[in-house]
């Protein structure tokens, strides 16, 4: 599994090990082999999540987390290479 993330925030090593380890669990969850995942994470302040919220989904207000999957429906899913 690849994990990519863009931040202006310094990460832990021990925090990152988490979220892949989270991560992995999800996708063994769907039965999707881990190899064959690429995860690409951006960590942005309140005033950033919340313009996003906005402009992707109308709700002006800070969130949590925005997801955008890259499939809709796991029966897209390419049968080889990186998902």
């Amino acid at each position: 599994m690849n994990i990519f993330y863009d931040s202006d925030f310094e990460l832990e090593e021990e925090l990152l090990q988490k979220m892949e380890e989270g991560a992995v669990i999800c996708v063994d969850q769907e039965g999707i082999d881990p190899e064959r995942v690429e995860i690409s994470l951006t960590l942005v302040d309140a005033e950033e999540i919340q313009q996003l919220n906005c402009d992707y989904r109308n709700v002006d207000s800070v969130t949590d987390v925005l997801s955008f999957p890259q499939y809709d429906d796991l029966n897209d899913l390419p049968e080889e290479g990186e998902i």
